[in-house]
């Protein structure tokens, strides 16, 4: 079976939604379907592929998706790129992993024939916490009509976009789902999982710990999040800074994309401020591969996030 996985970001980038998608794509893969991954492109470091990585599967990267689901892109644009991918690809699934996408989809593929299925990924009540993903317009439109029309938005694709099914990863996910007007009889809770052949417990590894800067009797706290203000990482680092033991270290590691960059130099600069420096490390460009490792040579995992729905990060640890 020919399988389209339509997911706006997806490794080398590591996020809870890359994760869940590239499992996705490999298993199927794995089980000897024939999956395209239709995605982002990516610049820079993150476009290298990580050697330990599989990837079973092929991958085509669309200049325009992630310019469109950020808001700063053409519709059309991105409907003319993956009308012809899809045209080129006929796939017999297409599987959706995220609203726009699935707009997109609907849009650029009209073959009823053809089943979307949607998996349900976005966080929405850190939006009303003040962290809107979408700009309709930098400078035009203040906060609360921004939230208005994305919900708006969202109500129209909940309730009018085809698709088979919508795959609910978590239980605020079934909520919003409902909220958004989706079809009670077509959505599905299916709960986030992880590899347990990949991440299991395992004993610290001092050569691993040195790898990193870190000595045998060092506390590490690691914190797996995307650099972004509602996984609370501010918060966490005024923590340590309460925590008047040196040999507490705290690695904070995840993904920092161009949007986030202000945020990301605000972390830097609080670490600096606080006099931290020698014990918190702000580390981007970890590939998946390398995350059981970080979670083994850790002593405590903790996840300051203001909201999540069912993160991969507390399960994978």
């Amino acid at each position: 079976m020919r399988i389209c996985i339509l997911a706006y970001r997806f490794p080398p980038t590591i996020g809870g939604l890359q994760t869940y998608a590239y499992y996705t794509a490999r298993i199927l893969a794995e089980e000897g379907h024939e999956v395209s991954v239709v995605t982002e492109t990516v610049e820079g470091t993150d476009a290298e592929w990580p050697p330990g990585l599989p990837c079973p599967f092929a991958i085509h990267r669309l200049p325009s998706l992630k310019p469109f689901v950020h808001g700063r892109g053409s519709l059309f644009a991105c409907l003319g790129e993956l009308r012809a991918t899809l045209t080129a690809l006929r796939p017999h699934v297409i599987h959706a992993h995220d609203p726009l996408s699935l707009l997109a989809a609907n849009l650029a593929w009209t073959d009823v024939g053809t089943p979307l299925f949607f998996t349900f990924h976005w966080v929405f009540d850190a939006h009303e916490a003040g962290y809107a993903r979408r700009d309709y317009g930098a400078g035009r439109l203040n906060r609360s009509e921004t939230l208005g029309l994305e919900r708006s938005l969202m109500r129209f694709i909940f309730s009018r976009c085809r698709y088979e099914r919508l795959i609910a990863v978590g239980p605020p996910f079934l909520r919003w789902a409902e909220s958004f007007g989706a079809p009670p009889d077509r959505v599905v809770y299916l709960p986030n999982g992880v590899d347990c052949t990949v991440f299991h417990p395992r004993s610290p590894d001092p050569m691993a710990r040195a790898a990193w800067g870190l000595e045998a009797e060092d506390l590490v706290v690691l914190c797996p999040v995307r650099i972004v203000p509602r996984k609370g990482i501010t918060d966490v680092t005024r923590a340590l800074a309460a925590l008047d033991d040196p040999r507490i270290k705290l690695l904070i590691v995840g993904s920092i994309r161009p949007r986030e960059a202000a945020y990301a130099q605000e972390v830097r600069d609080l670490i600096v401020q606080l006099g931290l420096g020698e014990r918190i490390r702000l580390v981007e460009g970890v590939s998946l591969d390398r995350m059981p490792a970080l979670y083994g040579l850790s002593d405590l995992v903790v996840l300051p996030s203001y909201m999540e729905g069912l993160s991969i990060a507390l399960l994978e640890a």
